[in-house]
Formats: structure tokens, sequence, C-alpha cells
């Protein structure tokens, strides 16, 4: 789902279905309600240092995946401080040369995104 007034670009909303919910402790990604927010960074490593120093955690692995027709997509799951799971994104620059765009003109327009379990 695109969210209004923010054109092709903009922030997202993401709504998954899980076939089968889990307990809510520790927080499982497919569980009922709020999951995770999904945000776009420079540098995938960084961020992490950043939040392990704030009081974060590893959820997942960092991984590379490649994505058809958008290229190769780094991403780690993590906790915050609060034990909210956040997901960290870097795309490749294949999504740039695919939306017509420069990697700065793309990130200039870009926001986090927010998934929601139903």
């Amino acid at each position: 789902l695109r969210v209004p007034g923010h054109g092709e670009n903009g922030p997202t909303i993401e709504i998954f279905t899980f076939s089968e919910n889990a307990p809510d402790h520790p927080k499982p990604l497919n569980r009922p309600g709020f999951a995770h927010l999904a945000f776009e960074v420079d540098d995938v490593e960084v961020k992490r240092t950043q939040i392990k120093g704030l009081g974060g955690a590893d959820y997942g692995e960092l991984v590379t995946i490649d994505i058809a027709g958008a290229g190769p997509l780094t991403l780690l799951y993590m906790t915050d401080p609060e034990g909210n799971i956040v997901e960290l994104q870097k795309w490749g620059y294949q999504i740039y040369q695919h939306l017509g765009e420069q990697p700065a003109n793309f990130f200039a327009d870009r926001h986090s995104g927010l998934a929601v379990a139903l």
C-alpha cells in the first residue's frame, strides 16, 4: 500500500497474514498485530553498530538476496532496546537503474516502511 501524498517512490505499508500465529514472547516476526518497522539505510553494518550501542540486539543474520527486477538487497532484522523488531535494508544499484533515478535522488525521496501482521 502506498502512503497518500508521497508519489510513486514514497513510503509504503506492508500488511502480512500468517497461517499460524506465534506467542508474543520472545517477539516472533509472525505474531498478530504490529510486526516490524523497515528502514532503508546507507550502511547496514554502521546502523547495526549504532542500534547495538543503544541497547538493541541482533534478531536474525545479515543476508543479501537478489530481488528479480530490482537487484541485490542486504537486510538484517534487529530488536530495538524495547524489543520491537526493526529491519535494516540497503538496496543495490540495479534498483536505481530500474527506477531511472540516480542513488542520491532516490534516497532523497524515500522513507521508512511499516509492516503489520494481521
